[in-house]
């Protein structure tokens, strides 16, 4: 809940895949993830989702990352504005490290 505005919310954690694997996933300590979804609310109805993967054995999460595929192989990754800005949100919320600008 924002607190200016009771209206609007924020939830996560509802699993999206219990397993994810991409290559950029596994170069973390521990190579599992899995990814769930944060919704956006407004008087308790969904408005907006976005995915975010959770690497590291949960120690972390990150916004899902659009990527381009050449022969149905990823060579290359970025994020969009939105889903950076929630991710950050999210980051900050749980305590976490924010993603950098």
């Amino acid at each position: 809940m924002y607190r200016p505005d009771v209206s609007l919310g924020l939830a996560w954690g509802l699993t999206s895949q219990d397993e994810f694997s991409e290559p950029w996933t596994e170069v973390f300590a521990d190579a599992k993830a899995s990814s769930q979804f944060v919704d956006v609310l407004w008087s308790g109805m969904l408005i907006d989702r976005f995915v975010q993967v959770v690497v590291d054995g949960g120690r972390s999460s990150l916004p899902l990352p659009d990527r381009e595929l050449v022969d149905g192989t990823a060579v290359g990754y970025w994020l969009k504005k939105r889903p950076y800005r929630v991710g950050r949100l999210v980051a900050g919320i749980k305590g976490g490290t924010a993603l950098k600008t």
